[in-house]
């Protein structure tokens, strides 16, 4: 299950940041025809905070993998392969098509902030309750 959840966390990394490195479709795609700069740079601040904050628990697991410190936890393997081969297949929808950028925070709350809640929960026990999954 390890390579899987590699594969999988990387592969919405990836898509992640392809999305980041082309934000302004997404950003027009929430402003009306007639716009304000200020309208741009409120939607833009908000597309770059939903985007950064998914790039941050993405790099935060992958640093918890590589550590090993959910390594060997299959129940938990199992759960991030699922919710981050989910996030692959929707960031690389959402970045298929021209989609308002709020649709990132709906991506954000299904796939990427329960594998992060999960990842702390396994952290939790292992560091500060003592408990392993090496049993």
């Amino acid at each position: 299950l390890v390579p899987v959840r590699f594969l999988a966390t990387t592969g919405q990394l990836i898509g992640t940041l392809a999305v980041v490195l082309d934000q302004e479709p997404y950003i027009l795609a929430a402003l009306p025809v007639q716009y304000t700069s200020e309208q741009y740079e409120l939607a833009s601040s908000e597309c770059t905070n939903v985007l950064t904050l998914g790039l941050i628990c993405l790099v935060l697991e992958l640093t918890s993998l590589f550590a090993g410190l959910s390594f060997f936890d299959n129940r938990s393997n199992a759960l991030h392969c699922l919710f981050h081969i989910a996030g692959a297949l929707a960031i690389t929808g959402f970045s298929l098509g021209r989609h308002h950028f709020e649709r990132l925070w709906h991506i954000f709350l299904i796939t990427g902030l329960p594998p992060l809640l999960l990842e702390a929960r396994c952290l939790l026990g292992l560091c500060w309750l003592r408990h392993s999954v090496y049993h």
